[in-house]
């Protein structure tokens, strides 16, 4: 168990340092991309505190809101991969799927570091960092899986990328009122998510006359 530890985090570390070897990982897809997938929920909630804490997050709540979060982080790692596969195909160069997935979470590494969006005012330009790191792997990783040339390979992730945000804006309303229908039946409350929703809370603010 700690070998196979140790050899997902090696692959996670060289993909963070710009040096994504997909070959030598030693990882399987599974293990790759469950990983990376709890590492950046964790992350992401941990750059929410706010928001958890005022929820009354803890125990069951946190664990609900982990889960749905990993699963939304494998959802956009399987979609990318899959636009990228479909790519690949209509190219003529097929690969396995199981392939195309795992440098995908490869690529997803930097959202390890997801948190920073709570750090005050630059934390938006953060974020677009991480966003900026992840295609620059996905860049790196697509030119490898499927053997083309670095503009070819800018020009696929390019594509799979914008495809994937496209696809993430319209089935997010969907997915997120889901979520937030399990939350209610979980906790008996609705889920605060946006500062407005935040000022909402009866009491959150005491007026004074």
């Amino acid at each position: 168990m700690g070998e196979y530890v140790e050899q997902v985090g090696r692959a996670i570390g060289d993909a963070l340092m710009l040096r994504p070897d997909l070959a030598g990982s030693g990882a399987s897809v599974g293990g790759v991309t469950t990983t990376i997938g709890i590492l950046v929920a964790i992350s992401m909630l941990a750059g929410r505190g706010a928001m958890l804490a005022i929820n009354r997050v803890r125990g069951l709540s946190y664990l609900f809101l982990l889960l749905t979060t990993v699963v939304s982080v494998a959802v956009v790692v399987g979609l990318l991969a899959g636009i990228l596969w479909s790519l690949g195909w209509a190219l003529g160069v097929v690969v396995g799927f199981g392939t195309m997935a795992n440098a995908v979470a490869l690529a997803a590494s930097p959202g390890v570091f997801a948190f920073v969006v709570i750090a005050p005012g630059v934390g938006p330009f953060l974020s677009r960092g991480l966003m900026a790191w992840s295609f620059l792997i996905l860049w790196s990783l697509t030119g490898q899986v499927f053997g083309v040339d670095v503009p070819m390979a800018f020009l696929m992730s390019l594509a799979a990328s914008v495809a994937t945000l496209a696809l993430v804006a319209v089935l997010g309303g969907p997915a997120s009122r889901v979520r937030n229908n399990l939350w209610r039946r979980l906790t008996g409350r609705e889920l605060r998510r946006s500062s407005r929703e935040l000022m909402d809370i009866e009491g959150i603010l005491e007026m004074e006359g």
